[in-house]
């Protein structure tokens, strides 16, 4: 049971009031009143205080926290307003370490019978090289496969999440097999070989199997051998055999569902070499070589398929129809709409950085050199409608920073040089598709700032998907 009977979006706040009478309201935004006892009241502020304390140490530890350690779906407290404000994390997560309370949080941009459709956006930036190149997904997306499945409504949202952690799996050990195929490693072998010597001999094991029986053509030895039959191998293929048995009941639309048979028949024969004798233990303690980057997203995900096999993909229904169970995840969507809006750019331009950092908690998102162009991405609508002042200040900083300007790499400016800004930010109404020209503050849908000099706003359109049905 939620902890009121509804669900949150991304950026909601809530708080509670007493009523009398032993009674509280937890309002929403000010808009929805729901009835709860100030018992309940009184256990579920504890439990949401214990963990905004927890999300506020660790963002003051990491500019950038693991989404994997993010309690709560990122729920902070506001203490001057004495109210609870959500990020802009999406899933669903449970409250208690018993786990009997859970919350929801859903897409903001919604309306009336459609919603973001965040896993095409996911699967856009899994299928562009560029982008996982840069930085791996598994920083956008986590699914804890150790905890008690939640309730959610089966309505075209959240109901097709375990299957789309498969196709992301698929799509990241193709991008292996495209980029230079399967890593070889040193790996540790002990074989009774007839008439050669390899390695050293195991006395113990040579006497035993062989001295004794008379097989003196014969010695039991230990060597190491040069080979993809490694541990990072070794996982992907008993994961990659895992999603075989469930690629027949994957359905997450047509496009996807076709180019899931053809991923796995490109995958799997390149691991005919590799066995899959590896442990459980083995398998939590790997740890993907930094060298060997383009593992960096496979092996998570190969990871949370096996240890989450009896728990994860599955097909636990709940008692009521038009509800579903599903596993404890959460989606980091200002991350996601900055690598789609990357993903974007990529497909009309090839001089775009992102992700440049010049010290000083300086992290400019994008930059294109040729324009000596900032840019930005902002998961705000409020930008479609007017602006935020303290984001051109952010873009204006950066505009200005000196090791930004030198570098020809980065804003490639001389001292004269205004370098011009850009915000761009989801727009359902007016926002553009597709680039359409290669000089970027030349495309169609660039609007000016006029209270500032040489500052200029941009809307994209983000993917939608019908609602089964409408809830709350």
């Amino acid at each position: 049971m939620l902890f009121f009977d509804s669900y949150l979006h991304e950026h909601d706040w809530f708080q509670f009031r007493g009523s009398g009478d032993n009674q509280c309201v937890l309002s929403v935004n000010g808009e929805r009143d729901f009835d709860i006892s100030t018992e309940e009241e009184k256990t579920i502020k504890e439990w949401l205080h214990t963990i905004s304390r927890d999300n506020a140490l660790l963002n003051s530890k990491n500019d950038k926290t693991p989404i994997d350690r993010i309690k709560g779906l990122g729920v902070e407290y506001d203490f001057p307003r004495d109210r609870f404000t959500m990020s802009y994390y999406i899933g669903a997560d449970w409250l208690n370490s018993e786990q009997t309370c859970p919350i929801v949080v859903r897409p903001k941009l919604e309306d009336s019978d459609r919603i973001i459709d965040f896993q095409s956006m996911l699967l856009d930036c899994a299928e562009d090289e560029k982008v996982t190149r840069e930085h791996s997904l598994d920083e956008l997306f986590y699914i804890d496969t150790t905890s008690k499945k939640i309730e959610v409504a089966k309505d075209g949202v959240f109901d097709k999440i375990e299957p789309l952690l498969i196709v992301l799996f698929l799509q990241s050990v193709s991008n292996i097999l495209r980029k230079g195929g399967l890593r070889k490693d040193y790996i540790q072998e002990e074989e009774n070989l007839q008439g050669k010597m390899k390695g050293k001999i195991l006395f113990s094991n040579h006497v035993k199997s062989n001295l004794s029986r008379g097989r003196k053509d014969l010695a039991y030895c230990r060597y190491q051998d040069y080979s993809i039959d490694c541990p990072d191998n070794r996982v992907i293929k008993k994961a990659l055999l895992l999603c075989s048995k469930r690629i027949s009941s994957i359905t997450i639309g047509e496009k996807n569902s076709a180019n899931l048979g053809k991923l796995l028949r490109y995958c799997i024969p390149a691991f005919e070499a590799v066995s899959t004798n590896i442990s459980l233990s083995q398998i939590k303690s790997l740890r993907v070589n930094p060298v060997f980057k383009q593992y960096k997203t496979a092996i998570p995900l190969a990871k949370m398929i096996i240890e989450g096999n009896s728990h994860l993909i599955t097909d636990d229904k709940s008692a009521d129809n038009t509800k579903v169970l599903v596993p404890p995840f959460r989606i980091d969507m200002a991350r996601l709409f900055e690598r789609y809006v990357y993903h974007l750019l990529c497909i009309r331009f090839n001089n775009v950085r992102f992700q440049i950092t010049k010290g000083h908690g300086n992290v400019m998102d994008f930059c294109k050199p040729d324009e000596h162009l900032v840019i930005d991405a902002k998961y705000k609508t409020k930008w479609s409608e007017g602006i935020d002042h303290d984001n051109v200040r952010q873009l204006s900083g950066y505009a200005r920073l000196i090791r930004y300007r030198e570098d020809p790499q980065a804003l490639n400016a001389n001292d004269n040089d205004i370098c011009p800004c850009l915000i761009i930010y989801p727009d359902m109404t007016e926002g553009i598709n597709v680039f359409n020209n290669d000089i970027l503050l030349e495309c169609d849908g660039i609007k000016k700032v006029d209270e500032y000099l040489e500052f200029y706003k941009l809307g994209v359109k983000l993917p939608f998907c019908n609602l089964w049905f409408k809830i709350g």
